[in-house]
């Protein structure tokens, strides 16, 4: 009997307020409604409603849909790279705001669609794209430089820290571990200037999505749910903040 006891006692510990946050966070309800929330507000700050953003993603990913296929099959796995929604969302997401400093942190596929928007649309604007595993910044210039698009301005997390980069307008989180980007993030939210847009993907991750959500709270940034945009069939989806 006492050994019973003791055995409900020690799983009733894993029931704590964190555990029912989480359990809660990852409600599939919730989320839809958090999502069809979002790109409503998102729409209203942008003067576009979701259906036009929704057009402008198509129409880029109509464009980059052989590059994708290709960097998932030579580069990188499609779970490990950037789900092709997100890329064609960033992709609409330049075009309508005309980010003119872009901070890509996490080189990759984001790495060429922003330089293939840079060549293509906005050839005043200049992006840095940042890795902490320098052998995927060997990865990621070696598939812009295959498909025609500069492979310059790649550095490392340490070089972007321990130098003097400046402010960014637009700030692409998706690097490293979670216990890395959770203990990077405010750093991270320090390279945007005022006004800027920060994307942070995999917030399909409730502690992640908990840190992410209490953070952007702190620092009074406005923040979007573009899961009825990013949202890819590994169930990964990205958030929006404004820094207003």
């Amino acid at each position: 009997m006492k050994k019973d006891k003791l055995r409900f006692f020690k799983r009733l510990k894993r029931f704590n307020y964190s555990y029912f946050r989480r359990k809660i966070y990852d409600l599939k309800l919730l989320k839809e409604l958090e999502a069809r929330s979002g790109a409503a507000r998102l729409g209203l700050k942008l003067e576009m409603n979701p259906e036009q953003i929704e057009q402008k993603m198509h129409e880029f990913g109509k464009l980059i849909s052989p590059y994708y296929n290709n960097y998932v099959t030579t580069t990188s796995s499609e779970i490990m790279a950037m789900s092709f929604e997100l890329a064609t969302f960033t992709l609409a997401l330049c075009e309508i705001t005309k980010p003119k400093r872009i901070l890509d942190l996490g080189s990759g596929f984001s790495s060429f669609c922003f330089r293939y928007w840079i060549k293509n649309h906005s050839p005043n604007s200049e992006v840095l794209s940042v890795d902490d595993a320098p052998e995927w910044l060997d990865k990621t210039r070696e598939f812009l430089l295959r498909h025609n698009i500069q492979g310059d301005h790649l550095t490392t997390w340490n070089e972007l820290v321990g130098g003097n980069y400046g402010k960014f307008d637009l700030v692409f989180y998706d690097f490293g571990t979670f216990p890395v980007r959770k203990s990077s993030l405010n750093k991270v939210l320090d390279f945007a200037s005022h006004p800027a847009m920060v994307i942070l993907d995999d917030m399909h991750s409730a502690e992640y999505g908990l840190q992410v959500k209490k953070t952007l709270k702190k620092r009074n940034m406005e923040c979007f749910s573009i899961r009825c945009f990013t949202n890819d069939k590994f169930t990964r989806y990205a958030y929006l903040a404004i820094n207003s």
